[in-house]
């Protein structure tokens, strides 16, 4: 078995285990597999070359090194945040109402199942708010026929007593920020809820969110905790899921405690409507209007906060395919607002802190693009001769360091939550495999986000229609094949590191592709 030349004199083997080499020496002798040979070098002793062993070899020490930085610094974020509030946070204080004041609710709505936007508002109408205070206003984008079958619905609802208003829009300007604008207008309330059609509301959420608001005058605008209304659906609804329970813990509970400002997503915050004039609604040039808002908050000083004990139930994602649309529009809103924010961001006098974490926050795409640019010197790697993945030996303690803590962040809590340790491993597993195989979405979209590129607003299935939107995932398995391909190619030819990654890599494609042919995903 050759060694690579940059491989040092291996340690003395213990007599106890020299025998069992001595084995496998005879069965490559006889002529046992290459691949398994070549596997074998990994258990060497491998010193890294000098970074200018190779031409441009100090360059692209630097580059690799920054690629792990930025990826690590992504995941530490999300483990130091963790651990900061590991303890339960104390339950929000309840606050008793003196005078129930008007509150409007905002449901845009384009390409709904009927029975999906019924289930929100009998959780609107079953509120411990008085129901002659509140109003809905549901602005649709859809065509005149399903827009009559909308109707339709939000009529019965108002012959059962909740104020409901079904309102078509012209056009689909601004698309969803579009349409919390045109219905802002109509809205009388001195408050204004906003709910995607998937939600559905614990029975006094109204009462504490205009309770908080109310006996905190400083506070403009609460935020909910997100909990997944259909996690048990699917292995990947699962994985979803409970990702969603742990981001949450991460995003919201300890930024809360930390003082950082509070994320307002897109459903299930509650604003003053004086609040949501005064910064000029929602942005219509970016598809994640709700963190658009979130910065625009943050830069204009207003504050908010996020409320623990304030649930609502939101649907996630069933089917790989479905999630990849859904993540497809969230990464594209991302980069558009890296684009539009990272300079007024920088120049803000917000503290340090606030702006790293912000920062951090809406470009944590960047390590889905950093495997990408790891893919290309891998390739290279092929094409040279060379291994230039070797360089990662540098960085990479770094960003294991940071990967073991994260990992040991999501079992502790997933050990909190009582799942066992399988379970929460495998869904480990499930959400690695996800994320990863959205690499080539993530570079597009990043790309397309950056440059300006118009992306067209695509609304994520729900219910029924979120069920039949499975199917194979032809293109995940062919980059799943042909990663794994490249990645023997590259091990043959003793060019060790980039046939790891490569390979590493390629498991996640394949994984998703034979879940998703078998229809399990």
């Amino acid at each position: 078995m050759k060694l690579p030349e940059y491989v040092s004199e291996p340690p003395p083997v213990p007599k106890e285990v020299l025998l069992p080499l001595k084995t496998i020496q005879a069965m490559l002798d006889k002529g046992s597999s290459t691949v398994f040979a070549k596997i074998l070098e990994l258990l060497v002793v491998v010193k890294p070359p000098s970074p200018w062993s190779y031409p441009g070899g100090l360059w692209l020490l630097l580059l690799i090194s920054l690629m792990c930085a930025s990826g690590s610094a992504i995941i530490l974020q999300y483990a130091l945040y963790y651990w900061v509030g590991a303890r339960q946070l104390k339950k929000m204080d309840s606050f008793s109402l003196t005078r129930f004041p008007h509150v409007s609710v905002l449901v845009p709505v384009r390409r709904e199942p009927i029975e999906v936007v019924d289930r929100l508002l009998k959780s609107i109408a079953s509120q411990s708010y008085p129901l002659e205070r509140i109003e809905v206003v549901v602005v649709s984008d859809d065509d005149p026929q399903r827009f009559e079958e909308l109707r339709r619905l939000c009529s019965s609802h108002r012959s059962k007593g909740l104020d409901v208003l079904a309102i078509r829009r012209g056009s689909l300007k601004g698309y969803k920020a579009g349409a919390l604008n045109y219905g802002l207008k109509l809205c009388s309330g001195e408050y204004v809820a906003v709910f995607d059609a998937d939600s559905v509301l614990e029975r006094g959420f109204l009462e504490k969110a205009i309770g908080y608001l109310e006996h905190n005058e400083w506070c403009e605008a609460v935020a909910s905790r997100w909990v997944p209304l259909n996690q048990q659906e699917s292995p990947v609804a699962e994985a979803q899921g409970f990702s969603m329970s742990f981001m949450t813990r991460v995003f919201f509970d300890v930024r809360s405690r930390l003082g950082f400002p509070t994320i307002l997503l897109g459903s299930g915050t509650v604003y003053k409507k004086s609040f949501l004039e005064g910064v000029g609604g929602w942005s219509e040039d970016v598809l994640a209007e709700d963190i658009d808002l979130t910065l625009k908050a943050m830069l204009s000083g207003r504050r908010t906060a996020f409320l623990s004990d304030l649930e609502v139930a939101v649907e996630v994602p069933p089917t790989y395919l479905a999630f990849r649309q859904q993540q497809s529009r969230w990464i594209y809103g991302l980069a558009q607002l890296l684009r539009k924010y990272i300079v007024k961001v920088l120049r803000s006098r917000c503290p340090l802190s606030w702006k790293v974490d912000m920062l951090l926050y809406i470009s944590q795409e960047a390590l889905l693009t950093a495997n990408a640019l790891l893919v290309v010197v891998s390739l290279a790697s092929l094409f040279l001769g060379i291994d230039l993945m070797v360089a990662t030996a540098y960085p990479a303690p770094l960003f294991f360091a940071a990967a073991a803590a994260y990992v040991a962040a999501y079992l502790h809590y997933a050990r909190s939550a009582g799942w066992g340790l399988r379970r929460g491993v495998v869904n480990l597993g499930r959400t690695t495999a996800l994320v990863v195989s959205l690499l080539p979405t993530a570079v597009v979209q990043m790309a397309k986000g950056l440059l300006g590129i118009p992306h067209h607003w695509s609304v994520t299935p729900k219910g029924a229609r979120a069920r039949e939107s499975g199917g194979w995932a032809l293109g995940e398995t062919l980059v799943g094949v042909v990663g794994m391909s490249l990645g023997i190619l590259a091990l043959e030819l003793s060019l060790v590191s980039s046939a790891a990654f490569m390979m590493a890599l390629s498991l996640a494609f394949i994984y998703v592709g034979t879940r998703t042919f078998e229809k399990k995903w």
